[in-house]
């Protein structure tokens, strides 16, 4: 990567607040000067000169930059991604750009991919569509992040389905997802639908309210990074997941790559495992990511989870076949021995992923 898009990376998130802060420091300069001329007479001639020429320097090199800031912004952006940037924006949360080559279109959050819209079906139907065909019933469904709506486009193929209640943080994601056309025509305008509801707020606040029970309850979150992040992947977000659940419901989260951060995707399945659950790990091959990795729990006795069959038509990549491949790890994606369990008070998680994505 370019000089610049490093700096892009790390600038991205002052893209909005930055014109505040320099109109602010015109004001504070204005006010230094108007303080300077009344004082003026209190002053020697060599100090006027020298705070009056440092003023002007400043509001100068202020003013330059207030009208040079959409072009550094706009330059800093275009060399941190590959592909033409078609949309951005500072969200009070995060930096959400889109961007498009010919029909790849990507969205990415604070720098780091979600989708391209080449190989997205193949997460999103590995996410969703087996939870579905485990779930004893599906007419109340929870996804929780998925805020682009490619979840909830999923989940709306199974006609069964009656509720579906979308909780994202960000409501200039959803805002986005049902506004933009290469978004609506991704999603197949799901948030739109009369069936979708939309909640802005914390998924870990959510969860700690009374709700009528989920059959499903779908975690598509950005991989645990950082302790803010954990929260949702603590054995605490998945005991309030599993009291939500109807009987015989089933959890799902994406669970990041069992290659590239093999010790974290195994700490999450522990770490829903410790929540009393019976875990069904698997993966698959997403080619903007990788190997990728996923986990189901569900309550209750065992439940055969090799013969699934997927009664949604036209799917384009998962098959009942094709599944109990997606079960079996080879040695370089098996379980490692140092696997901790992730909790709110020891949220080990983060630095575990870190360190897993420092090797490569």
């Amino acid at each position: 990567m370019p000089i610049w898009g490093h700096l892009g990376l790390l600038l991205a998130p002052l893209s909005i607040e930055r014109p505040k802060r320099l109109l602010h420091g015109l004001l504070n300069v204005g006010v230094g000067l108007a303080l300077l001329g009344r004082f003026w007479s209190q002053l020697t001639p060599g100090r006027r000169t020298r705070l009056l020429g440092l003023g002007i320097v400043i509001a100068c090199a202020l003013g330059l930059t207030l009208i040079a800031a959409d072009p550094i912004r706009e330059r800093l952006e275009s060399d941190l991604y590959a592909d033409r940037i078609v949309y951005s924006e500072r969200s009070k949360y995060q930096q959400i750009v889109l961007t498009q080559w010919q029909d790849d279109v990507r969205l990415y959050l604070n720098g780091h991919l979600q989708f391209s819209s080449t190989d997205e079906y193949r997460y999103h139907e590995a996410l969703v569509h087996p939870a579905m065909a485990l779930a004893h019933n599906r007419q109340r469904v929870l996804v929780i992040g998925g805020g682009d709506g490619l979840t909830v486009s999923q989940v709306l193929r199974h006609g069964d389905v009656e509720l579906v209640d979308l909780v994202d943080l960000d409501p200039a994601i959803t805002d986005l997802a049902r506004r933009d056309l290469r978004l609506t025509r991704l999603n197949d305008n799901a948030l739109s639908r009369p069936k979708v509801h939309i909640f802005s707020e914390d998924g870990f606040a959510f969860l700690q309210r009374a709700h009528e029970a989920y059959g499903v309850i779908i975690f598509d979150l950005p991989d645990p990074r950082d302790e803010a992040l954990c929260k949702l992947y603590s054995v605490e977000a998945y005991h309030l997941a599993a009291r939500h659940l109807s009987p015989g419901g089933v959890v799902v989260t994406q669970a990041s790559s069992p290659y590239y951060a093999r010790t974290a995707f195994w700490s999450i399945a522990a770490t829903m495992a410790a929540a009393g659950l019976h875990v069904v790990p698997y993966h698959a091959l997403v080619p903007s990511f990788g190997e990728w990795g996923f986990v189901a729990g569900y309550a209750g006795g065992d439940r055969e989870v090799t013969e699934l069959t997927f009664d949604v038509a036209d799917l384009r990549f998962v098959t009942t076949e094709l599944f109990r491949h997606m079960l079996t790890f080879p040695a370089d994606m098996s379980r490692p021995a140092d696997v901790v369990v992730n909790r709110l008070d020891r949220p080990v998680l983060a630095r575990q992923y870190r360190q897993d994505w420092s090797r490569w």
